[in-house]
């Protein structure tokens, strides 16, 4: 199962933006439901937001690489294959009756535009992943970003794999970051380039606490450029803890701008059902939590002779004693309450918390 901290991860990395509390609810419960591997989840996540670009056509400013790729054909969505056909229809007629006719029909499809516009859009994804885990660009580490494009372009690994291997990269660097520099040295690095690639991959865990932060005061975000672009912008000046206070504030204030329409209104009627459910619970307990009259017990005071004050003593001890052993508290919940308890000392159980650690991969310096 799949931790918080990786959805966020995969936002930062993806959108460069902090998810919302409704988006890390749906993809934790996508990936429970679907049993996804990191891997998994992350070219999902990918898909989703291919699809998402395409059906609104003001994100494509926002992100214009997704707009540009085909993960069904994994081509460019925009490159149309070149069709040149050229025919060429010789007829000879002689006074002789002879006729003569050549046809040649040649058909080339040129599919070299597409691969190029694919390439350049997936070259663009890994730079964006790049610049916001190690603050790099292809210039910057030219080799890097060819080693992943290469690994996508080849057909090795898709885009979502690549994108958690980068990000696992990211973290080991933060977790180790004395062995990141003598790895990056060993690669002929310079020692600026190898602390400035350690700093950035700290902040870049430090903006994946924040941003479980921003999840808990924005409950959903709407699917809108400049929403999205307020988001981004919460995070992108965060380098450290230091940060949160200033940054939650200003998440408070652009609440209203970002969060999706109804979204107050609907967590509302949900506060509303949890109280009437409480009360129906109540209602049912009440009518059912009773002792069934039939177990009441009934002894006779009165007796004519001492044998039948015997029989009455009998029966009486036999009937409190079967009072005793089978009068118990009947009850019934609705049908929405998994679990239920049959005596007073036990509590109704809740669903705990998923916190499941990924596996981070090898770290690859280029």
């Amino acid at each position: 199962m799949i931790s918080q901290d990786y959805i966020t991860e995969l936002y930062l990395a993806m959108f460069q933006r902090a998810p919302s509390e409704a988006e890390i609810d749906y993809w934790a419960q996508t990936a429970q439901e679907n049993n996804y591997t990191d891997e998994q989840l992350a070219q999902s996540m990918f898909v989703a937001a291919v699809d998402a670009v395409k059906t609104n056509p003001d994100l494509k400013d926002l992100y214009p690489a997704y707009a540009d790729i085909d993960v069904d054909t994994n081509t460019s969505a925009d490159a149309d294959s070149q069709v040149n056909t050229d025919t060429n229809t010789d007829t000879d007629t002689n006074t002789d009756t002879d006729v003569n006719t050549d046809t040649d029909t040649n058909t080339d499809t040129d599919t070299d535009n597409a691969t190029d516009a694919y390439t350049q859009a997936v070259q663009a994804i890994v730079e964006s992943v790049y610049q916001t885990l190690f603050n790099k660009t292809a210039q910057d580490d030219p080799d890097g970003v060819h080693y992943w494009v290469e690994q996508i372009t080849s057909g090795q690994k898709t885009i979502g794999e690549v994108i958690k291997d980068v990000v696992n990269v990211a973290n080991d660097i933060a977790a180790h970051p004395q062995e990141a520099i003598e790895q990056y040295l060993k690669a002929g690095y310079s020692e600026d380039y190898a602390k400035s690639a350690v700093e950035a991959a700290t902040t870049f865990g430090a903006k994946v606490q924040v941003s479980k932060e921003i999840a808990k005061e924005i409950p959903s975000v709407k699917v809108d450029a400049d929403a999205l672009k307020d988001m981004q912008e919460l995070v992108k000046n965060v380098h450290g803890a230091d940060d949160v206070d200033a940054v939650l504030e200003h998440a408070r204030e652009i609440k209203d701008k970002v969060v999706a329409p109804d979204m107050d209104q609907n967590m509302d009627q949900d506060m509303d059902m949890d109280q009437d459910m409480d009360q129906d619970m109540d209602q049912d307990m009440d009518h059912d939590l009773k002792l069934d009259d039939s177990d009441t017990v009934s002894t006779d005071n009165t007796s004519s002779d001492s044998s039948s004050s015997d029989s009455s003593s009998s029966d009486s001890s036999s009937s409190s004693s079967s009072s005793s052993s089978t009068a118990q508290f009947v009850f019934e919940l609705p049908a929405s309450i998994n679990h239920y308890v049959l005596d007073d000392s036990s509590d109704v159980a809740c669903e705990d918390d998923v916190v499941v650690d990924t596996t981070d991969a090898d770290i690859h310096y280029s």
